[in-house]
């Protein structure tokens, strides 16, 4: 599994055809992932038997009734105290942490990515979850033969918790989520108040805002915990402290690509800071490059090309795709 501090890439056996229903991708019919003929108790969590299972649409009204109730809450939160602002942001989690993966199958993608290392000893920047397709977890699998897209230091992290089993891991990455995004609530609370801001207003925005709720925590998505190193960065660069907030960008750009994009924005708007600015990313850049060279060695660089694949698939159903008239988009 290790060669002189790097992964190898070990080649898997024969690689044994998929039957039609393997190949599918088709989602199913509940809002929340399960197995095809039967709802697993480890999966449903302690909500196990109570109120009926509901479908995509149900669960779109009541999304849509959720997002009503918070724009309520919005207009009128500044009659609220904090300490009712902050209880009903730690309740409405709770729920959702308790509640089975919602909206998204990318939590058992993080599991079968760490197992495809860890179990089988194959790298997944160079092989896909099919070339484990005995494993368990590919029962649970949303795309079926997809190489990893997310960065080394999060598949690092995401190894640590295969000793756990497959359950574990799902309801640690759930418990993750949770935690991070109460973090990122916290901090954003703490910014609004050095910038003069209501609180209040800031917490309900992003503690109470159901998309946050049902697709970050209720789906324990890594973007909680992204979103949380980011805010904490910009939280660092605010109080001063230019070099830690663009290495904290630098090592969140080691999960996900996308917060690196900030570095520019703390550069422009801190003269002062700039060199504090470039200090701090070339440091978190050496710290995660040292994580990527020697759990993944040079394959690490394979995310690159995998990136703007995996973007292709789903930027169709993105906003401005969809609202967009196909008269109106280019080509």
């Amino acid at each position: 599994m290790w060669a002189c501090g790097f992964r190898s890439p070990l080649r898997p056996c024969a690689r044994r055809s998929q039957p039609r229903a393997a190949r599918s991708c088709s989602p199913p019919r509940s809002c929340s992932y399960s197995t095809p003929r039967r709802r697993r108790h480890w999966l449903a969590g302690p909500f196990t038997g109570l109120g009926e299972r509901t479908t995509w649409t149900g669960f779109g009204w009541l999304l849509v009734t959720l997002f009503g109730a918070w724009l309520a809450v919005l207009a009128g939160v500044r009659s609220l105290s904090p300490r009712v602002v902050i209880a009903a942001i730690v309740a409405a989690h709770v729920l959702f942490l308790l509640a089975p993966p919602l909206l998204s199958a990318d939590i058992f993608g993080y599991v079968g990515f760490a197992r495809l290392s860890e179990v089988h000893h194959l790298d997944p920047y160079v092989f896909g979850t099919a070339s484990a397709p005995n494993d368990p977890i590919r029962t649970y699998l949303r795309w079926h033969d997809e190489k990893s897209a997310y960065g080394p230091l999060f598949m690092v992290f995401a190894d640590m918790l295969v000793p756990l089993g497959i359950a574990g891991a799902v309801w640690a990455f759930k418990s993750i989520a949770f935690a991070a995004s109460l973090a990122t609530v916290a901090l954003v609370w703490r910014v609004a108040e050095q910038r003069g801001h209501d609180p209040r207003l800031a917490a309900t925005l992003v503690g109470l805002n159901p998309v946050v709720l049902a697709f970050e925590v209720g789906g324990g998505h890594n973007d909680a915990l992204v979103v949380a190193l980011t805010v904490a960065g910009i939280a660092l660069v605010e109080a001063q402290r230019a070099a830690a907030g663009s290495g904290t960008f630098m090592l969140a750009a080691a999960m996900k690509i996308t917060p690196g994009l900030l570095l520019p924005f703390a550069f422009v708007s801190h003269p002062t800071q700039r060199r504090g600015v470039v200090t701090g990313a070339l440091v978190g850049l050496c710290l995660a490059g040292a994580v990527a060279l020697t759990a993944f060695g040079s394959h690490a660089a394979g995310l690159l090309s995998i990136v703007p694949g995996v973007h292709g698939g789903v930027a169709a159903h993105s906003v401005p795709p969809t609202a967009c008239p196909t008269s109106c988009r280019c080509g």
